[in-house]
């Protein structure tokens, strides 16, 4: 596994690499990590990061920004964000990440935050297959999709590289989705709980601006799902 970790504090860069080090020593787990002292030298790589310890708070490039750059760049790479103060919080949320991390509590939350990274990985392999309504199949792996909707008699999957129209009901389309990620907010769409950006009083604004509306009938369980699933993200 190949890891970067992208502070511009070079101690705590450097004591975050023996931590995570020791967790793969522990685990028995061949990995490389890397140390950047700046997003500007993080984003120079040349290479495929699997995934990303980055603080928030960093002088030129702040980890925010440096985040929404390297979804573009490696997008199957997991991001876990590092930082003193929970006044980020919010604004993480316009990028793709698994956590949001107080440096304070790193070291006691890497299972966790390892689990969670395990979980985001088999995510982005599994395939999807589709039969789309133009001719031929699409296969698409959890994490590229947005949403599904519903609308006549056709499906529509709305992913991160485009539109894809299929005409299987969302109930058979539901059965082929992993459970944890995903979430029916209405009877004819369903959300990926990741790619959502806000949560509004009837509706979910996902990260693409799409508006989903949410129904009373699925209101209950698509709110409760989306805030359990939102306490996982920040620690």
């Amino acid at each position: 596994m190949k890891i970067g970790i992208c502070d511009d504090n070079i101690q705590w860069c450097c004591r975050v690499e023996s931590i995570i080090a020791e967790y793969f020593r522990r685990h028995n787990i061949s990995a490389e990590t890397q140390c950047f002292f700046s997003g500007e030298e993080l984003l120079a790589l040349d290479g495929n990061p699997q995934l990303l310890f980055l603080d928030i708070d960093m002088k030129e490039k702040n980890g925010i920004e440096t985040a929404k750059i390297a979804n573009e760049r490696w997008p199957h790479c997991q991001i876990v964000y590092l930082t003193n103060s929970l006044y980020f919080a919010t604004e993480v949320y316009q990028t793709e990440h698994i956590y949001f991390v107080l440096k304070e509590q790193f070291e006691d939350k890497l299972d966790e935050v390892m689990e969670k990274a395990a979980h985001a990985f088999k995510q982005s392999e599994k395939n999807l297959v589709f039969s789309v309504i133009a001719g031929g199949e699409i296969v698409l792996s959890p994490d590229e999709i947005i949403c599904i909707e519903r609308t006549g008699r056709k499906s529509a999957i709305y992913c991160k590289t485009g539109t894809y129209r299929i005409w299987e009901k969302i109930k058979d389309v539901e059965q082929k989705l992993p459970t944890v990620d995903f979430v029916r907010c209405h009877n004819s769409c369903i959300i990926y709980l990741p790619a959502v950006r806000e949560l509004l009083k009837d509706r979910f604004v996902m990260k693409n601006g799409k508006e989903i509306l949410i129904s009373r009938a699925y209101g209950k369980q698509a709110k409760e799902a989306f805030v359990e699933w939102a306490k996982t993200q920040i620690m």
